[in-house]
């Protein structure tokens, strides 16, 4: 909106140099003239189009322009930048969540937790490192997990989808509208 505003402001200046006529102005004075022809004076005032009085205002218009153009790029370049990022995190994430549920599943510490509760004459502290050791990896899993669905949700708000009505729920598996 700010490029919009500065780029017209710049293009009302340049247009203001462009009125070659800057004054115009017809008199009768019948007081002092006996004759209607000496009564009758006309005023005119050109502009010269090679000598512009006003250039300053013009090229801080231009300036204005151009550095309300260039910040409107740089703020698209660190959109831009922030989704890329979000996105390779996002990345990371599900990767890292693969590879944890991967780990879970053919883990030892869930085969050797059931085998050793059914051991007798096994030392307890040993079933409670095992046990503790699955709960971390849980809660790792638990947390890559909400890491993964935070940045969806990131991405989702940079992409502009989640403002956009209806409103969706992207979080469900059938994508259900939200009032």
């Amino acid at each position: 909106m700010q490029v919009r505003e500065a780029e017209a402001e710049y293009h009302l200046e340049v247009a203001k140099t462009h009125d070659f006529i800057s004054f115009f102005d017809v008199r009768y004075d019948l007081d002092d003239r006996d004759e209607m022809e000496k009564a009758i004076s006309l005023e005119v005032a050109f502009r010269l189009p090679f000598i512009h009085p006003d250039r300053d205002d013009i090229l801080k218009r231009r300036v204005e322009y151009m550095e309300a153009k260039s910040d409107l790029r740089e703020v698209e370049q660190q959109w831009s930048d922030k989704k890329e990022s979000t996105h390779r995190r996002l990345s990371r994430h599900l990767d890292q969540y693969d590879v944890l549920t991967a780990c879970k599943k053919t883990g030892e510490a869930v085969t050797s937790y059931s085998l050793y509760r059914q051991m007798d004459g096994v030392d307890p502290l040993d079933i409670l490192k095992i046990r503790q050791s699955i709960l971390e990896t849980d809660m790792h899993i638990q947390k890559t997990r909400f890491a993964v669905l935070r940045c969806f949700v990131d991405l989702l708000d940079l992409s502009g989808k989640l403002s956009t009505r209806p409103l969706v729920n992207y979080l469900s598996a059938t994508k259900e509208g939200i009032l």
